[in-house]
């Protein structure tokens, strides 16, 4: 398990220094206010993506240690299948929904014209969607490699030739159509290599078989919709909202803050990923020392990887900004706001993924949406006064919060400490 996590946190470090060039060619080649839109995309994008995916990419993850618990690992497929079928009708009423919406009260909302941008947001969602459930599909299918190259390598990749492209023939405005058409072309790719791997475990005939419903699939995913796309708000709710009160070019530097932490987070992430179907699994078999053992060997290895992190981007965070361009050294102090909240979700460990792997997605699911409700009140009363860094204390208070709140949780439901010990 360490092995398997070592890889993946060298896959997402790769990431994070693609996703770090990528951005620093963005912000030294576009304009902040372009790159402000771009960002208020990519933002809408993951929220409603995300609710098309109903939490299917984390329940596919608990499907795959049952049945292996169960050995019948061939069952997923037709999970899969059923999955897609949400999947697809929720996107395409979200699209009706967004085409009911009167195209001047958008455009009031940012006193700019981006409904005609939002609206192919909303056209592209189910070929987002698909992508996030395939990158997990992957990984059910215990192709961690693949699902990491798509996750962490190729999609900063092709992203990175659509914006040059649009670089070289001085298409500048159409770099939010960039990362749609990126999603796109990575959704296609990856369901083929999905397919693929289904086909292979279905002509295994050691593994028995068994039918979950359409209503079963939703009943167990839903709740870790809900929490997901709770969690995606509290990461995003700042930069909607501080593209009502503050100018495009602002967000542009907040979303560098943002994007900065999250290349922290994906060291917790990265060790989700590995350990989290041998959590369900352990579970399943109600294997409690076991469970004890991964949760704790995760939570140092969480802790080892990114203390360090943390204290540079504290300590440097003026100069670091400055590499995207000298305006962005304004998000600075948000910025070191944002670390201290990295702090504590560092040291409370993996509450979510214990959550979601031990069939607590519903208490999961009410402590995410408090915290969600928090973060939202926070961030309309501290906007307005503070701009950049009353955005950076709403997120880093609320999210806090919620992971100090769900380890005591569990250590006095589970007698499982998450956090560091």
């Amino acid at each position: 398990m360490i092995k398997n996590s070592i890889l993946v946190v060298i896959l997402r470090g790769l990431s994070a220094l693609l996703q770090f060039g990528v951005i620093f060619f963005i912000t030294n080649t576009f304009a902040p206010k372009i790159i402000g839109k771009y960002d208020l995309v990519f933002s809408i994008l993951n929220i409603f993506g995300s609710l098309c995916v109903v939490g299917m990419n984390h329940s596919i993850i608990y499907y795959s240690g049952v049945f292996k618990a169960e050995n019948s690992s061939s069952s997923l497929w037709n999970v899969y299948k059923k999955m897609i079928k949400i999947m697809g009708m929720a996107a395409g009423l979200f699209f009706f929904m967004y085409l009911l919406v009167s195209k001047d009260f958008i455009n009031s909302i940012y006193d700019e014209d981006v409904y005609t941008l939002l609206l192919k947001a909303f056209a592209v969602l189910g070929f987002h969607a698909l992508l996030l459930l395939n990158i997990d599909a992957l990984r059910a299918l215990g192709k961690l490699r693949i699902s990491e190259l798509y996750r962490s390598i190729l999609k900063h990749l092709s992203l990175f030739f659509f914006v040059f492209v649009l670089y070289l023939t001085h298409n500048d405005e159409y770099l939010s159509d960039a990362l749609l058409l990126n999603s796109v072309v990575l959704s296609i790719a990856s369901t083929f290599v999905v397919v693929k791997g289904f086909k292979k475990l279905q002509s295994d005939q050691y593994f028995t078989k068994k039918e979950s419903s359409l209503k079963e699939i939703f009943i167990q995913s839903y709740p870790m919709s809900i929490s997901m796309i709770a969690f995606l708000f509290l990461q995003s709710t700042d930069i909607i909202l501080l593209g009502a009160y503050e100018a495009f070019d602002k967000v542009a530097y907040y979303s560098r803050a943002v994007q900065l932490t999250l290349l922290v987070s994906m060291v917790l992430h990265a060790v989700n990923t590995v350990y989290a179907p041998k959590i369900a699994e352990l579970y399943s078999l109600n294997d409690e020392a076991n469970v004890k053992i991964n949760i704790k060997k995760s939570t140092r290895l969480i802790f080892i990887a990114s203390i360090l992190p943390i204290i540079f981007l504290f300590i440097f965070s003026d100069s670091i900004l400055t590499l995207f361009g000298k305006d962005y050294a304004e998000a600075s102090f948000a910025l070191k706001v944002l670390m201290i909240g990295q702090i504590f979700n560092v040291l409370t460990g993996s509450v979510g993924m214990y959550m979601n792997m031990t069939n607590k997605q519903n208490t999961l699911q009410y402590i995410l949406i408090s915290a969600l409700v928090i973060n939202f009140l926070l961030n309309i009363l501290l906007i307005p006064h503070y701009g950049l860094v009353g955005a950076a204390l709403a997120t880093t208070i609320s999210t806090a919060g919620w992971n100090i709140y769900g380890s005591i949780y569990l250590f006095l439901k589970d007698n499982i400490k998450t956090f560091l010990h």
